[in-house]
């Protein structure tokens, strides 16, 4: 992938299932950059190369142009797309929910499978 996020640490929370792919959550996140995550749900296709990455990023304007205080962007072989911003995305189970489904439909256009839930 062209555009990543930049960490240089991350505690994997969660694990889930998507046909032959594997996501993992990530919170806890330790920026390498100026952009700060409050969670990352990276896509892992069979050979453990990254596929996607969906990402919640800290909105740092909110205090001076308003709007959520968390991003929703897709980070893939084109590059990185802002869904745009919500207090949801601040959210643990609203973000994973929202990015395991924006994970299905990308993966689902593929030929994917069913997706399951594996804890941390």
């Amino acid at each position: 992938m062209p555009l990543m996020p930049k960490i240089k640490a991350a505690r994997p929370l969660a694990r889930f299932s998507v046909g032959t792919h594997t996501a993992v959550l990530y919170g806890e996140i330790e920026p390498a950059g100026r952009v700060q995550y409050a969670y990352l749900l990276t896509v892992f296709d069979p050979a453990r190369q990254i596929k996607l990455i969906v990402s919640s990023e800290v909105n740092a304007m909110k205090p001076t142009m308003g709007g959520g205080s968390h991003y929703l962007c897709i980070f893939d072989d084109t590059g990185r797309l802002n869904l745009g911003d919500s207090d949801d995305w601040a959210d643990e189970e609203l973000f994973t929910a929202r990015a395991l489904g924006i994970i299905w439909e990308r993966l689902e256009q593929g030929g994917a499978g069913k997706t399951s839930t594996t804890p941390g």
